[in-house]
């Protein structure tokens, strides 16, 4: 019985341990996607840092996103599809915080900038508030 609770104490113990290291500092992070000067404004931001930290956001009306980047430099991904249409359910938009993403459709941007790798799209995130505004190209 003993051994059952220290048994389960362990995950927790070796958590704790493991997060004691170095803390990863990030920064806020605005901008605005836009594609033949008009904005992107289906689909999400994707921000890949040092210690390959993530940091997603959607894309609202006016093609802006905000999102909380590592500090560092960091590859960039966008992602735009159309929306598909799912029965009993409306495709449409909403505020930054609380807008869905959209059901997986056709891209409506190059399919270079829907990976990282690819993208080439790099951004270097310093200490306090960052504005990158993202233009595409064909």
């Amino acid at each position: 019985m003993r051994w059952g609770l220290h048994l389960a104490a362990l995950p927790a113990a070796l958590w704790v341990a493991g997060g004691c290291g170095r803390s990863l500092e990030t920064a806020p992070v605005t901008g605005r996607v836009t594609y033949h000067g008009k904005a992107v404004n289906l689909g999400r931001v994707l921000f890949i840092g040092p210690d390959n930290h993530s940091a997603v956001s959607p894309l609202d009306d006016d093609g802006r996103y905000a999102l909380r980047a590592a500090v560092g430099d960091n590859v960039v991904s966008v992602e735009s599809r159309a929306p598909v249409a799912v029965p009993g359910k409306p495709a449409g938009a909403g505020p930054l915080t609380k807008r869905p993403l959209p059901p997986i459709g056709k891209s409506l941007i190059p399919d270079r900038y829907l990976t990282p790798g690819s993208s080439g799209l790099t951004f270097s995130v310093k200490s306090g508030p960052n504005t990158f505004d993202i233009e595409l190209k064909d």
